[in-house]
């Protein structure tokens, strides 16, 4: 009888890339079985028609249509950075005003969505020129509870996209205080 780590080395010695990203795979029972998995995006269902008019309101800047597919009692937070948070359609529509006005030529991208029950999980790709001139470029995603046609909370993940990109070690030794071996097994700090 396979226990929870019996069951996850099993998966990671397999090879089975998919199973070692722990996508669709449960570690129950006696050895690892798919589990089942939310649906992907596909158009026509309600859930995903509220995405993809929001996608098409956004890349027309039509500040009314993104409007009408936000609930008055709009809930946003951003859990990585918990000074974001805010309640209100309102704020909402001043943000992508702000946002419209800012980017002249925003444009959105749904990379990939999945449902699970009333939320979808959106990875966005955001670009555009500021109107400094500077690239505007975002990705991430964001996970919006929707009911009864609209948005009624957006759980956001979403970063700006590193101009300069540093490597893993300097993103780790930023976030440890500690370089990380190269992969030879020399370095560190």
């Amino acid at each position: 009888m396979f226990g929870a780590l019996q069951c996850w080395t099993a998966i990671a010695r397999s090879g089975n890339f998919e199973a070692r990203g722990l996508i669709g795979v449960a570690c129950t029972g006696s050895r690892p079985r798919r589990a089942p998995m939310p649906a992907l995006h596909k158009s026509g269902s309600a859930m995903t028609d509220v995405i993809d008019r929001l996608v098409t309101a956004m890349n027309a800047h039509d500040l009314d249509a993104v409007t009408a597919l936000i609930h008055e009692n709009y809930r946003s937070t951003q859990p990585a950075h918990p000074g974001r948070a805010f309640v209100g359609r309102d704020q909402m529509r001043a943000n992508w005003e702000a946002m419209f006005a800012g980017i002249p030529d925003f444009h959105a991208a749904v990379t990939r969505s999945v449902q699970d029950g009333d939320t979808t999980w959106i990875e966005w790709h955001w670009s555009g020129t500021r109107s400094d001139g500077q690239p505007f470029e975002v990705r991430g995603v964001a996970l919006f509870e929707i009911v009864d046609g609209q948005i009624v909370a957006g759980r956001l993940y979403l970063e700006d996209v590193e101009l300069q990109p540093a490597s893993i070690e300097d993103a780790v030794e930023a976030l440890s205080g500690h370089r990380p071996p190269t992969a030879s097994g020399s370095g560190g700090s």
